[in-house]
């Protein structure tokens, strides 16, 4: 379920809204993450699926033990550079597109995104019960641009806390470097942006110390490395 922070402590349900209420009906989920799969802007969203109960089927033909995982697209288009008003929040189940990896059924619990490759968009580390882990590469998309960002703190080395802001005209994205990650996992600690069709953007750095930094037309497709001032 997707909950929508009203800003004033009350959350709305939105799942069924945003098409994310059918397409988790029947799967159980434990591993999330949204992530920006196609580097187009918006965050997408990983769950992988596995039911807890290994005989399952015996009470529910409608289920299984072992389930696919699934990539749900956002096609927003918040980052659309030639847009100032982004499509309706919408996600769309894109999982059957992806290849075999995505139809082989496991028994999902873990799930870890890093971009081991270095080439610029996240790749998942998938861990299943009784089963091998599997190491999935993103070949989805080549034409958008991304940036990497590698924080350096100096209070705390891993600068957790940190919150890095990139702009480009009237669009802006947020992330913070965090220390967790999904179920029994921890993703790739640098900190990934999806660009779409910009090339160049401004960031903006706020350590966990109070300091801001700003930087000004920084070139996309590169890992960046930020040591706290």
């Amino acid at each position: 379920m997707l909950y929508d922070n009203d800003g004033q402590g009350q959350f709305a349900d939105i799942s069924a809204e945003v098409g994310l209420f059918e397409p988790s009906y029947n799967p159980l989920g434990f591993g999330t993450k949204f992530f920006d799969v196609d580097l187009d802007g918006d965050l997408d969203l990983f769950v992988a699926n596995g039911h807890v109960l290994d005989i399952v089927e015996q009470i529910d033909s409608t289920l299984s033990y072992a389930q696919t995982n699934q990539i749900l697209r956002n096609e927003a288009n918040a980052w659309d550079a030639v847009s100032t008003e982004p499509n309706p929040r919408k996600f769309v189940d894109i999982s059957s597109s992806l290849g075999p990896s995505f139809a082989a059924p496991n028994v999902g619990r873990g799930a870890a995104l890093a971009d081991y490759d270095n080439d610029g968009d996240l790749d998942l580390l998938v861990c299943s019960v009784a089963s091998p882990a599997r190491l999935l590469r993103n070949d989805i998309d080549k034409q958008n641009h991304w940036l990497l960002v590698e924080l350096v703190g100096r209070q705390q080395r891993d600068a957790i806390g940190t919150l890095v802001a990139v702009t480009a005209g009237v669009h802006r994205q947020v992330r913070e470097r965090q220390s967790g990650g999904s179920y029994l996992s921890s993703h790739d600690h640098r900190l990934h942006f999806g660009l779409g069709a910009v090339a160049r953007v401004d960031m903006e750095v706020r350590w966990p110390d109070g300091t801001v930094q700003t930087l000004a037309d920084v070139a996309a497709d590169q890992i960046l490395r930020l040591v706290q001032p």
